[in-house]
């Protein structure tokens, strides 16, 4: 897993810096800022993960099982996105999960569909944390399967004030499908409501997911399967954010 990788360009913030220093000698600055964003010359963060992991309903207290399977690494901090008071200005997340559910159901007339399907993917919004909250996120990471990622700070988990489990769907899995799928979810600022078209395929559209984000958050991939006999089983999940300075 790594926020970076050598062959996408701009690598880092700094680099982003650099271009426009350049351009700004010929062009007036609010073009140069055009050019960049037409240019999509944006730095981003990613991260992957391809192990084989099933999350079994029945085995989790109430038959409703959750699993962090991803955690991105730490967004840049405000300094190195350009002083004090500079922002996260997310410009788009993309998530790219393969999976599948156990393979069968006791309801045939949602067999291929996203209905009557009780397995899926939310996401969370990490965030710094005082050091007095070292317990409580220890404590969250226990209940998520999670501690192979703990950080050497402790995280916080930011609420999604319009759902009542606080976190953001991602996608569910085809209604009893045997075979991996693999989906492509991507959110943009500035989303209010679901297309019809998403809800049928099982997608979440991410309402004012990007406007939380902020510097040094991180973004955990939760894997959650309910009632007996549904089974999330997780092929791969990656994760890519891409951000402007």
């Amino acid at each position: 897993m790594d926020g970076h990788d050598s062959e996408y360009y701009p690598a880092q913030p700094n680099d982003v810096f650099e271009v426009r220093h350049v351009l700004v000698k010929f062009l007036p600055a609010e073009l140069v800022n055009t050019i960049l964003d037409d240019a999509q010359y944006w730095p981003r963060i990613r991260a992957s993960r391809d192990i084989l992991v099933t999350v079994n309903a029945a085995r989790s207290t109430n038959n409703d099982a959750a699993l962090c399977y991803l955690v991105t690494p730490q967004f840049p901090s405000r300094e190195t996105l350009g002083g004090p008071g500079a922002r996260l200005r997310v410009k788009c997340v993309k998530f790219r999960i393969l999976s599948n559910d156990q393979g069968w159901s006791s309801a045939p007339q949602f067999h291929g569909t996203y209905n009557g399907s009780y397995t899926w993917f939310e996401a969370a919004i990490l965030r710094p944390g005082p050091r007095p909250e070292l317990q409580g996120w220890r404590r969250w990471a226990l209940a998520m399967g999670s501690t192979r990622f703990l950080p050497s700070r402790p995280l916080i988990e930011v609420k999604n004030p319009h759902e009542e489990g606080g976190r953001w769907l991602i996608q569910r899995n085809r209604c009893a499908s045997k075979e991996p799928l693999l989906h492509t979810v991507v959110w943009v600022p500035g989303r209010a409501e679901a297309k019809p078209e998403e809800e049928e395929r099982g997608r979440g559209h991410g309402s004012g997911f990007t406007d939380l984000l902020d510097p040094e958050d991180r973004i955990g991939i939760v894997a959650r399967a309910m009632y007996p006999g549904w089974i999330n089983c997780i092929r791969s999940v990656e994760v890519v954010v891409y951000y402007a300075v």
